[in-house]
């Protein structure tokens, strides 16, 4: 059985007047509109026609002149309540036309939903919006998923949130949808508690229609911790911190903020802020702390056994051991723009290469086994090391492109976990004059990218648990490589 919502949600964005934009073309496709609202639990919408410059707008008098022939034509029963707005699209002169009250502000309050063109660069959306608040409103940034800037910099989004702006992405968007860039950077959002608001951004009564439920589903399921236990019921009969308190439409009419909840749609309910929540990320963080050093010294002595196979001296091991270490994150810091690279902000991981190092150096020549016993064992130990090294920066190399804002981009955050497992491994090999191993044992390559594409998928689809996905990815590279090693598993080869 579905589960269904004990309260009633107030959609801020939808095209549902009649005959005033693209959205409602006659009274009977709005009647039919606000029947699928009320069986989405729909109890209110600001309706939001478009306002565009050099267009023939709705003037705020004639969207209360619709909404009152809209509720003459349909029962009260059956409408949700009504309230004016419109979405804008931001040009030079908004703030005064606002000013002047040519422009509806959301239901009255000192917020305006306010949309841009989708390729509009970064600066402009930002200075718009802070000319907004300037002028003494609140800017919410209609459906944010469709700018190109946003959806390849999530940093831009967090930028401006910081700066008063609220952020909406629509229903729709918040459904799965296979390798899709949108879905991605709206989980993203809504796992750092960066969306505002959600709005159907309805237009039709087919194709785009002001569903809300599946939505609601989906982010209960990932996010709201009673769900994740399975409960059948909230405390009180509510999702786990709702109610009027939330309000966060605090300048609304009175009349929504007391029969509604302006915050059913504001996201951050679903996202609990208990102890619980901040012990795991304080795993996480411990754990990708633990990944770095285990990956660090693996790799820093299975580049110091290859030195010593080849019969460098010290210093020889040191440099290789160094670069089979920290050359994956080089690489990596390299791709995604990070300068300078982390070996060179944080010299520890040098470090711990170095000690790593001379000790290997020190123990193989007080046993005077160079190079003949070593030999004997060092494909067991090196397999072992390279494997839990590959395992710890494949999936330190996921994390660290999801950190940097890529988390919507499964292609790139697995391929930087993969360039992060086997960089190092490759450049010690062509170091040491030897054919890489990436290219002929064990499926090697294959195993880290397997693990990076385990990691990033369950960041994709379920960001909520980061933990669980950085453990699944360090045990298929492990398990593959065991299973590879086992059974003799390697790819095909053309024997000339």
């Amino acid at each position: 059985m579905k589960r269904e919502p004990a309260y009633e949600f107030v959609d801020m964005h939808c095209h549902i007047l009649p005959a005033v934009d693209d959205g409602s073309e006659s009274m009977e496709m709005t009647r039919r509109m606000l029947q699928t609202a009320r069986e989405n639990h729909i109890g209110a919408i600001i309706v939001t026609p478009h306002y565009k410059g050099g267009h023939h707008n709705a003037e705020p008098e004639k969207i209360l002149q619709r909404i009152e022939e809209v509720r003459n034509a349909v029962p009260e029963a059956d409408s949700p309540l009504l309230y004016p707005g419109n979405e804008i699209l931001y040009d030079s002169t908004v703030a005064d036309k606002l000013q002047a009250g040519r422009i509806c502000t959301l239901a009255g309050s000192d917020c305006v939903l306010v949309e841009f063109r989708p390729g509009e660069e970064y600066s402009y959306l930002r200075e718009g919006l802070r000319k907004l608040i300037y002028e003494g409103y609140r800017p919410v940034l209609a459906h944010c998923e469709r700018y190109d800037c946003l959806l390849k910099n999530k940093a831009f989004a967090a930028d401006l949130r910081r700066n008063g702006v609220r952020l909406q992405v629509n229903a729709q968007s918040v459904l799965p949808g296979l390798f899709s860039p949108v879905y991605g950077f709206v989980n993203r959002l809504l796992a750092e508690k960066m969306v505002d608001f959600i709005g159907t951004d309805a237009h039709k009564d087919k194709g785009r229609t002001p569903q809300c439920l599946a939505a609601w589903r989906c982010l209960v399921r990932k996010y709201d911790p009673a769900a994740r236990r399975g409960a059948g019921v909230w405390p009180n009969g509510r999702a786990r911190g709702l109610g009027p308190r939330d309000c966060r439409f605090e300048s609304c009419h009175s009349e929504i903020r007391q029969n509604h909840m302006m915050a059913v749609w504001f996201c951050r309910f679903l996202l609990s802020e208990t102890t619980d929540g901040g012990q795991v990320r304080s795993m996480t963080f411990s754990l990708l702390t633990i990944l770095d050093m285990i990956g660090t010294v693996a790799f820093a002595i299975s580049g110091a056994l290859t030195g010593i196979r080849q019969r460098m001296d010290i210093f020889g091991v040191n440099v290789l051991a160094i670069c089979t270490a920290t050359g994956g994150g080089m690489l990596r810091d390299i791709i995604v723009g990070r300068f300078p690279p982390a070996m060179f902000r944080n010299p520890a991981y040098v470090v711990v290469a170095c000690v790593t190092a001379n000790i290997v150096f020190l123990v193989v020549r007080r046993k005077r086994a160079v190079p003949k016993t070593v030999i004997t064992v060092y494909d067991k130990v090196l397999f072992w090391f390279d494997t839990f090294g590959l395992a710890a920066f494949t999936v330190d190399g996921v994390m660290m492109g999801i950190d940097q804002g890529y988390g919507y981009n499964i292609f790139l955050i697995s391929f930087l976990g993969f360039t992060t497992g086997v960089g190092g491994g490759a450049l010690r090999d062509i170091l040491a004059n030897q054919m890489p191993y990436i290219f002929r044992k064990h499926i090697y390559a294959i195993a880290s990218i397997a693990g990076a594409v385990t990691t990033g998928l369950f960041e994709y689809y379920l960001p909520g648990l980061r933990l669980p996905g950085m453990l699944s990815g360090f045990a298929v590279v492990i398990l593959l490589r065991f299973l590879a090693a086992h059974y003799e598993w390697n790819l095909p080869v053309i024997k000339m």
